[in-house]
């Protein structure tokens, strides 16, 4: 059963879930989709609010280019994790 409510922990899971590939390749907004639209509502709007707590500038950014998402630290630490 898929928990009603997304909190950070699944936020930066479904993150960490996107291939190698595509976080080298700047793809994590396109990779993260699929698993997003495979989600409940309730739990994509809660996505959509764990990534406007990354700040404003991230959150603006995504909006202008998805792809910078693969920048932001947080991300940049977790592509880093799976290298090892």
């Amino acid at each position: 059963m898929t928990s009603a409510v997304m909190d950070e922990d699944r936020f930066w899971d479904l993150i960490d879930q996107v291939g190698e590939d595509d976080r080298r390749g700047g793809r994590i907004a396109h990779a993260l989709v699929p698993r997003l639209a495979r989600l409940p509502v309730p739990q994509i709007a809660d996505f959509h609010t764990l990534l406007v707590a990354q700040g404003s500038q991230t959150f603006d950014e995504a909006l202008d280019d998805p792809d910078l998402l693969a920048e932001h630290p947080r991300i940049v630490k977790l592509a880093g994790l799976a290298r090892r």
